[in-house]
């Protein structure tokens, strides 16, 4: 039931809808007394719903929180942003909560 509400909503998109099955058994394999378990979990629902819903596009130059840079690669676990004489590794689920900034 959950399921159905939730691929109706207008941001969901073919990767939710690929993954959303899998979240959900994750989901009732976690004790409820798992604070490690949760987290991890937690985290990576923000992964995929950032991944899923927010505009981010390889090669655009962005800041997120206090770091800027041009966006290199993302995925479930980290966004790359390549600065002028390093890298930057940010977890993708930390954006979930962010103020971020893409210049164009």
């Amino acid at each position: 039931m959950f399921a159905e509400f939730f691929l109706k909503l207008p941001f969901s998109n073919k990767t939710i809808k690929n993954i959303l099955p899998n979240i959900m058994v994750l989901s009732s394999l976690v004790p409820n007394n798992s604070i490690v378990s949760k987290n991890i979990l937690e985290n990576f629902c923000k992964s995929v719903v950032v991944l899923g819903t927010y505009p981010l596009e390889k090669g655009d130059k962005v800041t997120v929180e206090k770091y800027d840079g041009i966006l290199k690669d993302y995925n479930f676990w980290f966004l790359t942003l390549k600065k002028k004489n390093s890298v930057v590794y940010i977890p993708t689920s930390r954006v979930y909560n962010t103020i971020y900034e893409i210049h164009k």
